[in-house]
């Protein structure tokens, strides 16, 4: 990882667990982690290997990707879609235009979306 990057790492690492409310040591235990790691991290001495960067994206309910700085989205999409999920977005991909886009309001109105 380039120098850039670990300043990523920590700033990103320091936000989450600011924003939570933990100390590092909390994080530390949580993530199955010693505490010097964690905050060797956070103040950008070392990179986290690969399992650990992980660790972290699941524990904050974010990306790989976020953690590093390769895009600015917090939250992604780590959440696989379910076959019934999928079965509906190919329904609605096969639907002509005007009917989807009726579903589509139909759907905002029911979950009070503004969309």
């Amino acid at each position: 990882m380039e120098k850039r990057e670990h300043a990523i790492v920590g700033e990103r690492l320091a936000y989450l667990i600011e924003r939570e409310g933990l100390s590092q040591k909390e994080l530390a235990v949580d993530v199955h982690m010693s505490q010097s790691a964690l905050s060797n991290y956070i103040c950008n001495r070392r990179s986290p290997d690969a399992n650990k960067l992980l660790a972290l994206a699941r524990y904050f309910d974010t990306t790989t990707d976020y953690l590093i700085g390769l895009n600015d989205t917090e939250k992604g999409s780590n959440k696989a879609i379910s076959d019934e999920e999928m079965a509906f977005v190919d329904l609605l991909r096969n639907m002509p235009d005007d009917t989807r886009r009726k579903y589509f309001e139909i759907g905002k109105v029911m979950i009070g979306s503004k969309l």
